[in-house]
């Protein structure tokens, strides 16, 4: 609920086309430096289907909408999740990874 908060704000206050996708793609490289592809990429799409949903910045319940998606995307780069998207090519190398973690322990 924190980062719902500071994202919303941030959104309120910057009111520029592309703040979810710069975001997202900071959280993307933050991810990535841990070696989480998956969480590198969902959060990259998260960010841009979020700033199209949002538009223009004049409609708060677009604006929450548009989180809301972001945050979704963000629940979908869980390997738990992939058993809905299994097919998806991230998902695969997620759930292969963390296999060869749990036979490494």
């Amino acid at each position: 609920m924190v980062a719902a908060t500071v994202y919303i704000l941030m959104a309120l206050k910057v009111k520029k086309n592309g703040v979810f996708t710069i975001s997202g793609t900071l959280l993307g490289l933050i991810a990535l430096s841990g070696g989480h592809l998956p969480h590198a990429v969902f959060a990259v799409i998260g960010g841009i289907i979020c700033d199209l949903i949002i538009g223009n910045y004049e409609s708060k319940g677009r604006m929450i909408i548009g989180y809301g998606t972001f945050a979704l995307a963000d629940f979908f780069r869980n390997s738990n999740s992939c058993n809905f998207i299994r097919n998806s090519f991230f998902c695969g190398k997620s759930i292969k990874m963390e296999n060869e973690r749990s036979t490494n322990k």
